[in-house]
């Protein structure tokens, strides 16, 4: 059993010596707790911190906005509720489509994808009508494949490249080699 003094533990409560005899574990406890709070004290001191160094990212922000009214909450909400069962009823492909991991800016996209249309669309006002993407195809290049003249004079043309870029590859392996 060790004897410690309560006043040098709690100064504003005992304002003169208390003696307590406590076990040992009582009093590695408060040991520990001694250097955990030395070693905060330190930290502060490196970092040169004027406030605590427990609180997180971002807590500049949350003095700086208003608090919103339960009114603003609840309209939040249920906007979030609209739009996530909206997303739900979309076909599995179109809800996931490949390049889309980041979230689109609905006001990028054009007439009728601003927040109010949005609303208008969820809330059942207004009809939903997506845009047709016309889509022009290249017409494919024509090949005569019946011309066995002109296919024969193509062949020709590829395995000579071909044989060039082979003997010029050799070459340059045969300058690195010892």
């Amino acid at each position: 059993m060790k004897k410690i003094n309560l006043r040098e533990l709690y100064p504003n409560v005992y304002t003169t010596d208390f003696f307590v005899d406590v076990t040992e574990e009582v009093m590695e406890t408060i040991r520990a707790a001694e250097r955990a709070e030395a070693a905060y004290e330190r930290k502060m001191y490196r970092y040169k911190a004027q406030y605590s160094l427990d609180c997180e990212n971002g807590i500049e922000n949350a003095v700086l906005l208003k608090p919103q009214t339960p009114e603003m909450l609840l309209e939040e909400k249920q906007f979030q509720e609209q739009v996530y069962t909206a997303v739900m009823k979309l076909p599995e492909k179109q809800a996931k489509l490949s390049g889309w991991e980041k979230a689109a800016r609905m006001d990028s996209l054009g007439e009728g994808y601003g927040l109010e249309d949005l609303r208008a669309v969820l809330s059942g006002k207004k009809a939903h009508t997506p845009r047709k993407k016309t889509v022009t195809q290249a017409e494919p290049p024509k090949v005569n494949l019946l011309e066995y003249a002109v296919l024969e004079e193509k062949a020709v043309v590829a395995t000579t490249y071909h044989n060039e870029l082979s003997a010029q590859i050799k070459a340059t392996v045969r300058l690195w080699q010892p």
